[in-house]
């Protein structure tokens, strides 16, 4: 699920930091990867059609992940503009598509 401005929505009960905990796990030597499943929803296609890739994208980023994996069943599957604005960021990063199309 996504906020009312469209950013993803996160358990911060269960995950209070998650830029903290990425940096302890390259620490030692890990990757770590974010999932979304952006699939069409009974409340979010009505409010966001073509889905929420741009502002789902920087999260990853934003929070220092190394991959993601996109569930492909909605409307945020344009495996393209992941890669587009993944790459912007200039470090590599792992993009994974279910392939559910």
């Amino acid at each position: 699920f996504h906020s009312a401005d469209g950013w993803p929505i996160v358990d911060s009960d269960k995950f209070p930091n998650l830029t903290a905990m990425n940096e302890e796990l390259h620490g030692m030597g890990l990757k770590t990867g974010f999932y979304f499943n952006p699939c069409w929803c009974s409340v979010e296609w009505k409010v966001w059609p073509t889905g929420n890739t741009a502002k789902d994208a920087a999260t990853v980023l934003d929070l220092g992940f190394d991959g993601v994996k996109i569930d492909g069943c909605g409307p945020a599957n344009n495996m393209t503009l992941w890669g587009e604005l993944l790459n912007a960021s200039g470090r590599p990063l792992l993009i994974e598509d279910c392939l559910d199309k």
